[in-house]
């Protein structure tokens, strides 16, 4: 939907009222959680998409591992659709994740 220039629609403060939502609920988990504090936030896909022009896991866990040996305790943020076998990259291209790959995604959601 176009909105003119200047107005909010509905839409508009209905998307922010959720994405409010979704934020305060993922701080008050980060506030509640058990366990060691996350002393790193990693966007995921940017981390796994630069450079590639695809999804490369391998590139991921490499920053993970390596923040872990500068005494990090990192917290990965990554789109739930990435975490399929097979998902749309972009328009007109699809990726399919290796058993190996996949297999990295599942020890990161463990730590």
């Amino acid at each position: 939907k176009l909105a003119a220039k200047g107005r909010v629609t509905h839409d508009h403060v209905e998307k922010a009222e959720l994405a409010t939502k979704i934020l305060k609920d993922f701080s008050d988990w980060l506030d509640c959680r058990e366990g060691r504090p996350y002393t790193a936030i990693v966007d995921g896909a940017n981390v796994a998409y630069f450079g590639w022009g695809k999804v490369n896991v391998h590139q991921l866990n490499l920053m993970v591992e390596a923040l872990k040996k500068q005494g990090e305790d990192p917290l990965v943020v990554f789109p739930q659709k990435y975490t399929r076998r097979k998902f749309h990259l972009r328009q007109g291209m699809m990726q399919v994740l290796q058993d190996e790959e996949l297999e990295i995604l599942d020890k990161l959601k463990e730590n």
